[in-house]
């Protein structure tokens, strides 16, 4: 797993986590 992969999936990550902390508030 390159590099950028594992950033670009750190960042999904962490905008699913506000998506979902947005739905429920």
């Amino acid at each position: 797993m390159s590099y950028s992969e594992h950033f670009r999936r750190k960042i999904l990550a962490k905008l699913e986590e506000g998506y979902s902390i947005r739905a429920v508030a």
